[in-house]
């Protein structure tokens, strides 16, 4: 063993009673124990500075495991195995678990038996390593064997044994790869993992960051060209000047990687401080000519006095391109004194990729040579942001249960709607609403009375994640399909929506059959064509439902509007209308009825169509759009812009209803008045529609029937007045019943 792992060995051993040692006195606290507290705090402060002293040696590695590395402990007396989980999903080596196992005096032999396995309950376990104990030679005296699991390299792992203080046993296990194992099932071996400049990993790890491979690279491509520049040892590296631009969504961690930059430039000797100042618009920007370029001034001297980094967040607010905006003075004052001042401190920038090329573009031409470096930081993906949210909740002594993992998973997805998710800030503030809970279910359970387990108060489960997760079951899908099937007439538009849902259900089930890779179900956005009165909106509300059943839309979301809503009489108006109606939208249905207004002639019109077009292809994956209007408008609005039917691929016809299902709509708009239609009446009532209809040039479908209805109401309260005024006795059904002469006055 070298010194290096001896080293190692020790660090971990030390954090894991580290550990410990906090978790009981934080116990003993809760159970209003306090006269340990002076002794606790001052082994704790020795343990802190010693596990200090110890990890800054200490080079750490982030691994992506699509296994679980599993101990199984099998007694030879009792004939008992048991299978536990020990490391899985990604991790940060080296890194260590502890077991302990209580010494039964009769036992004679125990084994541990190390290997990969794809899931705690899965008979793919395979071990290579069986670690025989000899319990005959009475080597655990304490009466209990405390293990420690040494994760060191991808395939390797150091298993101590120690009675007490003693290590008994010493073994250095080798995980066997995937192509040296015989008839054992396992899932594909560990990718070979990229090693990166410790200070890197070192600042990723300390910040609570994983992955982002991507943006180390760029850093670690950085890095080694100043390891370049400072072997070939020209004077002009000092001076060369490193200013970035950082793009990326919020909660990515442009600031994060803002200071791992400034501490790179310090350690390569290019700055003298790794000290960095933050700032954004509010800092810079004066309400009068010349604060702004003063303000700039100030800050500037700081930064240059220090010999650090100056950071500006949402860097792009300072280009307004407005006359009566001081932003630009900022600019100015700061690519001047970058240029006087080159190599004397360091720049970055950051914000949205898209707005922060649009400032760089037409800001300043001097812009892109002062900032040499661009680094784009994309999203987590969510598998990530779950790691990450692990790793937030152990440092703060915090664990989840495999459910709450997946809750938090759930979580994630949900909120994932556009450009505005917030990456690592949305998952620490989905696990501060879970800790909420969690403290108000122990709460609950003290209430009641009832045993609250000392694990309780650390263990995350999928309940503390509340309505967040709660998944639609498929009664929910049934009772919405049927809902639909319910409605009166619209047989044309009901198949279509079943052949949809068809379409989305087995997707999912090739899926989970592993036959396809993909969820993505296309384009959600639909065309609805019908006549006024036929239902369009009523579908339009329940197509949101069954999606939201079926998992595809995240949000119970329906916004209704007008095409006339979206357009306004300003230039600019019109698409920042749009856009607020969309974004609102997101995660659930934008109903715009009368949507072929937005093809007709007019600038305005015009201006809202092409900002709809725009993003209805940017949130295709986020929202379902419904246009709805009357047949041959419609088709007139499709051919009003080319990319209209790309986007709106699927169309919903729903037909005028027949006499007879306006009858059977007319009958139930009666009963949900709790009115009663006498009997003996249908064919009359059947002859009030037909007459209407007729006779009126937009009737309008349910819609007319709705109206009929209301003058059915009418011409009963007048006969009950007149009963009332004569001196009539008038029975509880009287009021409420429509006879045939109500019926007959509105012919």
């Amino acid at each position: 063993m070298s010194l290096d792992e001896g080293k190692i060995l020790r660090f971990q051993r030390d954090k894991v009673l580290y550990n410990a040692l906090k978790k009981e006195d934080e116990n003993l606290k809760d159970a209003g124990i306090r006269f340990l507290d002076e002794l606790h705090r001052n082994l704790l402060d020795e343990y802190l500075k010693k596990l200090k002293k110890e990890a800054a040696a200490i080079k750490t590695q982030r691994l992506r495991m699509p296994y679980c590395i599993c101990i199984a402990t099998r007694y030879a007396d009792t004939k008992k195995e048991y299978l536990d989980t020990l490391f899985q999903g990604d991790i940060t080596i080296p890194t260590v678990a502890m077991r302990s196992y209580v010494i039964d005096p009769d036992m004679k032999e125990m084994h541990l038996l190390i290997g990969r396995s794809e899931g705690v309950q899965n008979a793919s376990f395979s071990a290579d390593k069986d670690i025989g104990i000899d319990l005959k030679k009475r080597i655990f005296s304490s009466g209990e064997a405390t293990v420690y699991f040494h994760y060191l390299e991808a395939s390797r792992l150091i298993v101590e044994v120690f009675d007490g203080e003693k290590c008994v046993i010493y073994e250095d296990v080798e995980l066997k790869s995937q192509e040296s194992r015989s008839g054992a099932h396992l899932l594909n071996t560990v990718k070979p993992q990229k090693i990166y400049p410790d200070i890197i990993e070192k600042e990723f790890y300390e910040a609570g960051i994983v992955g982002m491979d991507m943006v180390k690279e760029e850093l670690a491509k950085f890095y080694r060209q100043l390891e370049n520049d400072k072997v070939r040892g020209t004077d002009t590296a000092s001076k060369k000047g490193y200013n970035f631009v950082l793009t990326g969504n919020p909660g990515t961690g442009k600031t994060t990687v803002a200071r791992v930059i400034g501490k790179i430039l310090h350690q390569m000797g290019l700055l003298r401080s790794e000290e960095m100042k933050e700032t954004d618009r509010s800092g810079l920007v004066a309400e009068y000519i010349g604060g702004s370029a003063r303000n700039t001034r100030i800050l500037l001297d700081d930064v240059r006095s220090m010999g650090g980094t100056l950071f500006i967040d949402e860097a792009y607010e300072l280009y307004k391109n407005s006359d009566r905006d001081y932003g630009e003075e900022v600019i100015t004052t700061l690519l001047k004194d970058m240029e006087d001042h080159r190599g004397d401190y360091s720049v970055i920038i950051a914000g949205y990729k898209n707005k922060m090329e649009y400032m760089m573009e037409n800001a300043n031409p001097g812009f892109r040579s002062r900032f040499q470096y661009h680094i784009n930081i994309p999203d987590y993906t969510n598998e990530e942001l779950v790691a990450a949210g692990e790793l937030m909740m152990e440092r703060e002594q915090y664990y989840m249960s495999e459910g709450a993992k997946k809750a938090l998973l759930r979580s994630i997805e949900k909120e994932r709607l556009g450009d505005s998710f917030a990456n690592i800030r949305t998952v620490r503030n989905i696990l501060s609403r879970a800790r909420e809970r969690m403290d108000g279910r122990i709460a609950e359970l003290r209430d009641r009375g009832a045993d609250v387990k000392i694990e309780d108060y650390y263990i995350l489960t999928d309940k503390d994640f509340g309505s967040e997760v709660a998944k639609k079951k498929t009664d929910d899908l049934q009772t919405y399909l049927a809902e639909l099937d319910s409605l009166t007439g619209l047989e044309s538009a009901k198949q279509s929506v079943h052949e949809m849902v068809n379409s989305v259900r087995i997707n999912k089930l090739r899926m989970q059959r592993g036959i396809s890779d993909t969820a993505d179900v296309g384009t959600m956005h639909l065309v609805f064509k019908g006549n006024a009165g036929t239902g369009k909106t009523t579908v339009a509300r329940l197509m949101g439902k069954i999606y939201l059943a079926l998992g595809v839309l995240k949000r119970d979301k329906f916004v209704e509007v007008s095409a006339s809503d979206l357009i306004q009489p300003y230039v600019g108006q019109s698409a920042t209308k749009t856009r607020e109606y969309i974004k609102s939208a997101l995660g659930g249905v934008l109903f715009i009825d009368e949507a072929y207004i937005l093809g007709q002639r007019g600038d305005f019109n015009k201006e809202a169509l092409n900002a709809l077009i725009t993003d209805v292809e940017n949130y295709r994956k986020d929202m379902m759009v419904i246009v709805a209007g009357y047949g041959r408008e419609m088709d007139e609005f499709l051919d009003a812009n080319q990319g209209l039917r790309s986007r709106f691929a699927n169309e919903v016809l729903f037909e005028d209803y027949s006499d007879e299902e306006l009858l059977l709509i007319a009958k139930s708009c009666i009963a949900s008045q709790k009115f009663i239609l006498e009997e003996g009446n249908d064919a009359l009532l059947m002859q009030l529609i037909r007459n209407k209809r007729e006779n009126s040039k937009d009737f309008g479908n349910a819609r007319g029937v709705r109206n009929i209805t209301e003058l059915l109401l009418k011409s009963v309260s007048n006969r009950i007045v007149l009963m009332m005024d004569e001196g009539k006795y008038i029975s509880d059904d009287e009021i409420v019943t429509i006879r045939r002469e109500d019926i007959e006055s509105c012919l």
